[in-house]
């Protein structure tokens, strides 16, 4: 790596807004290709109900768990079809091949970890409430649950894994 490639890390903001609109599209196209009417798509770092998200998205109409899940589906598409770019069509100019790498690879990379142990760790995310999916049935059954995990609680009702 070279010194001149560390100045690429001072766009940090770029990439974040564009990993944030690949994850919350991936929401929105999911939600509408159920049937669902998205309401609001926010793609900037803002806070809502009380808590900072780098983004999100909002829709009436009823969904499976492949709307929560589906910026997963497209971090693994991304990163699989960079790969593909970076090791057959070899880039040349420094500057894409190094785009590609961090928009790529390393931003999907980065958002499936951060969400994966994010809701491992109890945080009503798309990892959490996927986990909680099989168990919940209402949105308030999925704040009661999360309410329950991270006080230590166990009943027979809000049993969760990990928990």
């Amino acid at each position: 790596m070279r010194k001149k490639d560390f100045l690429w890390f001072l766009l940090y903001p770029v990439y974040q807004t564009i990993g944030t609109m690949r994850h919350e599209g991936s929401h929105a196209l999911a939600a509408m290709a159920e049937g669902a009417e998205v309401t609001k798509f926010v793609f900037w770092p803002s806070f809502y109900q009380g808590r900072f998200q780098w983004g999100y998205v909002r829709w009436v109409g009823s969904t499976t768990w492949f709307t929560i899940a589906a910026p997963y589906c497209c971090d693994l598409l991304t990163f699989f079809i960079a790969i593909l770019i970076i090791l057959e069509a070899k880039p040349k100019p420094r500057w894409l091949w190094f785009n590609i790498l961090i928009i790529g690879m390393l931003s999907s990379f980065v958002n499936s970890v951060y969400n994966y142990f994010g809701g491992v760790a109890g945080s009503y995310n798309d990892v959490g409430r996927l986990s909680l999916s099989r168990y919940c049935s209402t949105p308030g059954d999925y704040t009661t649950a999360i309410f329950a995990r991270k006080r230590g609680i166990q009943n027979r009702m809000y049993t969760l894994p990990g928990g």
